[in-house]
């Protein structure tokens, strides 16, 4: 009998995914503001292309997870949003903790 909740199914990579699916984006738009700030090439640009791949590299992680279609479908529109608001604030906080360039 089905609950109507989704659950990932017991595969071992499934958990290795779901840490991939956390730590991939941070680790990216972090090399992303470093790179781009130490170096002194145009950021705003950059700093929109590391936020775009990093949220696609989760996604990716995303996807490999044991789920239905329907329910990668609805958790990714979720992930975009919710990552987004949060690597854009954790963005600020990098720059301003190792760079002392704060808002």
């Amino acid at each position: 009998m089905n609950s109507g909740t989704t659950q990932v199914s017991a595969n071992p990579k499934n958990g290795a995914w779901v840490i991939a699916l956390m730590l991939a984006p941070v680790f990216i738009v972090s090399t992303e503001l470093w790179i781009t700030r130490w170096s002194g090439i145009g950021a705003s640009y950059w700093d929109s292309v590391g936020l775009v791949v990093a949220l696609l590299a989760g996604l990716l992680c995303l996807w490999q997870l044991s789920l239905r279609v329907a329910a990668r479908v609805g958790l990714s529109a979720v992930y975009i949003v919710l990552g987004a608001a949060f690597l854009f604030f954790y963005s600020l906080h990098f720059v301003c903790a190792l760079f002392h360039d704060c808002l």
